[in-house]
């Protein structure tokens, strides 16, 4: 991590954006110390803010796509039921078809057993009795067909009144879960709200060229300006710092970037706290 070397906009540091100026630290005189840690703490308590509203922005995202589940999910389900119902229809109609059948062979049994009376050799009697079997053995078969016909109508039936109850019990759901979410996203407007305004306040905190860095930073590296560093490694980025420039980090009295991702860079325990010192020379040791 290079030190007190200013930058220039356009620099080809890696992570740096075009038009920040790449700039590990900036050394600051005794005088200028606290001045230092209060313009880190502004630029902490900023990106703080700012994750904040990413953090709002998500759970709109997530109750809004809630709801567009439910309405998939019961589109899903009316669609079924209209399937449902068009089986059931196609399975009506076989049976309709069986019984005009049945009934049709029924009136030819009919007449052929008045003409039993009229023929006047045997041979034309067994040739019509014939018939009868034929015609008595095919509506038989018809019958059975028609008796499962029916029962599969019938069992349609219960599944389409079982599906008109769970579609009925869906959409009494989807409505107390659209109350909910109505009421979760107005809370989020109204906490957005409350929380752009706290942003400005925050903006006006931070030294101009300062807030421009950090603008243009974190428009690059996923909504991170302002990264922490935990077990040696930047929150932005995940890249390693030497122990070296984690103790300048721990004093917060110059301003750090990271030259992975650019972020500026604060102690985990927060932007710009002195430590007590106790365990940074054990932590500084390899």
């Amino acid at each position: 991590m290079e030190r007190n070397r200013p930058g220039r906009a356009g620099s080809d540091v890696r992570g740096v954006p075009s038009g920040c100026t790449p700039f590990c630290f900036q050394e600051s005189g005794s005088e200028g110390d606290n001045l230092m840690r209060d313009d880190l703490r502004a630029l902490f308590d900023l990106q703080e803010t700012d994750d904040r509203l990413v953090a709002m922005g998500r759970d709109r995202e997530a109750l809004t796509g809630s709801l567009e589940d439910v309405a998939r999910q019961m589109e899903a389900a009316e669609a079924a039921l209209e399937e449902m119902k068009r089986d059931r229809e196609e399975k009506q109609k076989v049976y309709r078809d069986l019984e005009g059948e049945i009934k049709e062979i029924e009136e030819n049994i009919r007449k052929f057993k008045r003409q039993e009376f009229d023929v006047k050799t045997n041979e034309a009697l067994w040739a019509i009795q014939k018939e009868i079997r034929e015609h008595e053995d095919k509506k038989s078969s018809l019958e059975d067909r028609a008796i499962e016909a029916i029962e599969a109508i019938d069992q349609q039936s219960a599944e389409i009144e079982r599906a008109v109850e769970d579609l009925e019990r869906r959409r009494q759901e989807s409505v107390r879960h659209k109350t909910v979410v109505d009421r979760k996203l107005g809370e989020i407007d109204r906490e957005e709200a409350a929380t752009l305004s706290e942003r400005e306040e925050r903006r006006a905190g931070v030294p101009a060229e300062l807030l421009g860095r950090y603008e243009k930073v974190r428009e690059h590296n996923r909504g991170v300006g302002v990264a922490r560093i935990s077990d040696r490694t930047c929150s932005g980025c995940s890249r390693l710092v030497t122990f070296q420039d984690l103790q300048l980090i721990k004093r917060g009295d110059r301003f750090m970037y990271c030259e992975g991702c650019g972020a500026f860079l604060v102690w985990a325990d927060g932007a710009g706290k002195e430590t007590d010192g106790t365990n940074e020379e054990a932590e500084s040791r390899p």
